[in-house]
This record gives C-alpha cells, sequence and structure tokens, in this order.
C-alpha cells in the first residue's frame, strides 16, 4: 500500500454567459418616453460560514476521536529509512461531532525519492495505536456474509502527486496486529500521476463502477495485498463492501471462514505537492 502509486489526469472548463440588452430608436415626434429602468436583481445570500473546527492540528501524529471514528494526520513516510523531505508541512481542521465528521487540509511536500509520505485519514474499527477497536461492531467476522455499507466523499485534488483511497485491512484473529493481517485492501477512488505496481489481472464491475484487479504480496508485510483501481474517478457514493470481498473470494483470494474485518480508513496518500483537500462524509453501517 505505501509502495503503490496510480495516476489520472484530470481537465477542467470554465464557461461565462453575457446578456446584452438592446434599446430601440426614437421617432420624428416631440415626445420622448421616459427611459424604463429595470430594478437591479437582489443580491444572493450570503454563503453560511463552515462551522467551527473542534479539533485542528499540524502535528506528525495528531489524532481525534469521536464517536466510533477517529482521524489521524499520519505523517509516517518522511523519515530516513523512506523517504525523508525537508520543510513539509500538513495541517488539518476536523468539523463535527459524534459519528458525522469532515476534515479539511493543507499540505506541502518536496519530491523526495518520490514515495508516499503520509495518510491523513478517518477510520473506524481496530486502532493499532492504542490496540483497542472504536466500535464495539469490529473487528467484524465476515462469515456469514452480510452487507457492510459505505458512504463518503472525498474531494478531488488539483495539483501535486496523490491518490484518495479507502485502506481496509483483514485480519485472521479478533486482535489484529502486522502478526495476524490476512489483507490489505486499498480500494482507489481517485488521483493524480499514481498508479498501482505491477500489472491488474482480472477487471469487475462493482457498484456501477468498473475496476481493474491487482493481486501481490505486500512489500511491508506477510500480508497479501489487493488493490480496486477505477476505470474513472470516484468523488462520492455508496458501496457495500461485501460484493468486493465476494468478488476475492471468488477469485480464490481469500476465505470469509475465520476472517475479520479489522479497520476501514478512507483518506488521502500523498507523494508531493503543495494543495488541499477535504473528506467531506464517511459513515460505514452494517444493515
Amino acid at each position: 500500500m505505501r509502495t503503490t502509486q496510480g495516476s489520472w489526469r484530470a481537465g477542467g472548463f470554465a464557461g461565462a454567459m453575457l446578456l446584452v440588452a438592446g434599446c430601440g430608436g426614437g421617432s420624428s415626434s416631440s415626445f420622448q418616453p421616459e427611459p424604463v429602468t429595470s430594478p437591479s436583481p437582489a443580491p444572493a445570500p450570503a454563503a453560511a460560514p463552515a462551522p467551527a473546527p473542534v479539533f485542528s492540528t499540524c502535528e506528525t501524529k495528531g489524532r481525534y476521536a469521536s464517536g466510533s471514528y477517529v482521524f489521524s494526520n499520519n505523517i509516517w513516510g518522511v523519515i530516513p529509512s523512506w523517504d525523508p523531505v525537508p520543510g513539509y508541512s500538513q495541517c488539518a481542521d476536523v468539523r463535527g461531532q459524534g459519528d458525522s465528521l469532515a476534515v479539511d487540509l493543507t499540505w506541502n511536500f518536496a519530491e523526495g525519492k518520490g514515495l508516499v509520505k503520509t495518510f491523513p485519514h478517518l477510520s473506524i474499527g481496530w486502532d493499532g495505536d492504542i490496540s483497542r477497536t472504536t466500535s464495539a461492531q469490529f473487528p467484524l467476522r465476515l462469515s456469514p456474509a452480510r452487507s457492510v455499507m459505505v458512504d463518503f466523499s472525498i474531494a478531488g485534488v488539483t495539483t501535486g502527486t496523490y491518490n484518495a483511497a479507502f485502506d481496509i485491512w483483514l485480519s485472521s484473529s479478533t486482535q489484529p496486529s502486522p502478526s495476524t493481517y490476512s489483507h490489505e485492501i486499498l480500494l482507489y477512488l481517485h488521483g493524480r500521476d499514481t498508479f498501482p505496481a505491477g500489472s491488474p489481472v482480472a477487471t469487475v464491475t462493482i457498484g456501477g463502477h468498473e475496476f481493474d484487479f491487482y493481486d501481490r504480496p505486500s512489500d511491508l508485510g506477510a500480508w497479501r495485498f489487493i488493490v480496486f483501481y477505477p476505470k474513472a474517478p470516484i468523488i462520492s457514493g455508496r458501496f457495500d463492501l461485501s460484493q468486493f470481498f465476494d468478488f476475492m473470494v471468488s477469485r480464490g483470494v481469500m476465505t470469509r471462514a475465520n476472517t475479520y474485518l479489522a479497520t476501514v480508513q478512507l483518506g488521502y496518500e500523498i507523494v508531493d505537492g503543495r494543495s488541499t483537500g477535504s473528506i467531506g462524509a464517511f459513515k460505514l453501517t452494517l444493515p
């Protein structure tokens, strides 16, 4: 996951409309009508200001917990053994309360070695930083099969190298750890100049979106590294994660028996650039 990279290039458009009003000419009569002046349109109401942040941080390991969710600033990769770059920054404002959180982010990272440097994210489930779960529903046994719905919104980024993705961890134990993780699933949503390593081994359509499917050993541990890479950017929507697990079962890369959903994370993997991003919504439900 930390070594994957993927890419889209997004274009934009701008338009303008000009309304031109004409006027009629006079006549030979000495009568001159009074000019008619149209009233000026009322100004549009000002947009409501964004609610004040409940938490702000620029710290490497800044974190905030609310309800069943945790925000982590998670600047994990700017270390000598990975991709040290000088003068970097990443700051977050968290808004909302309970299980309804949103995050506004700003960052500035030099390219360095071109590796992922940070993964600011919201998460639910097993929290490795404190070795306990944020929700009594996790770790969630995947057998028998059941729906795992996620609603999300995560904004596009106009500059720099990044991807926006779900990072989903499966474990063979109710006490997840690097020694019990069985799968890391990176569900890409959109990005710029990043792409998965290797070649896709299949294509699948889930939730109305077509994905290339990658499967290989992880570079960071004994687990399998799975990537679902969309053919087109996805900014917001709703997925049933169980459909992704069903496809993996059909490919023979996992079984539901004795497999637990440990945690689901949504955020940005950032390689370089000066930009902003926002996680507008992230909500997981078990119907």
